[in-house]
């Protein structure tokens, strides 16, 4: 192999870029972010324990639009998006199902099979949604490493 200093130039790269992102996260800036992100995370948190289907629906909504309208770095994440989106919207939509026992006991008996169903409840287009959204929320985590 020819000694070009390549690798050298490389490894040393590799630290100024090590350095320069430990300076950007002390900046105010990203101090300013961590503590947004506290209060998004508060918030997310609150919608849970509040057990509220619209409330928790709606900012999962958000969440999607904004990642569509700001982060959207390939045609991959925008179809993605754009998938997490319709499957929300059909949650929604069971939402009024979920209520009304009479409707969801419908829904319960035509998702009668085994396979079908999990944890013993009807594997509906609401819960389908959540699963994709759960794993779509894990690869983006694994991106981001």
């Amino acid at each position: 192999m020819a000694k070009t200093g390549l690798i050298e130039r490389f490894d040393e790269s590799l630290f100024e870029e090590k350095i320069f992102t430990q300076e950007v996260g002390r900046t105010r800036a990203a101090k300013n972010r961590t503590r947004v992100r506290g209060d998004i995370l508060k918030a997310v948190l609150e919608a849970r324990r509040s057990g509220h289907l619209e409330t928790i629906l709606t900012l999962e909504r958000r969440f999607l639009e904004n990642d569509k309208a700001e982060y959207v770095s390939s045609r991959a994440m925008r179809s993605s998006l754009d998938v997490a989106l319709a499957e929300l919207k059909i949650a929604e939509r069971h939402i009024e199902l979920v209520k009304d026992p009479v409707q969801y006991r419908l829904i319960d008996e035509a998702h009668s099979l085994p396979k079908r169903r999990v944890g013993g409840l009807p594997k509906d287009e609401a819960r389908i949604f959540f699963g994709s959204h759960a794993t779509r929320l894990l690869n983006q985590d694994k991106s981001r490493l």
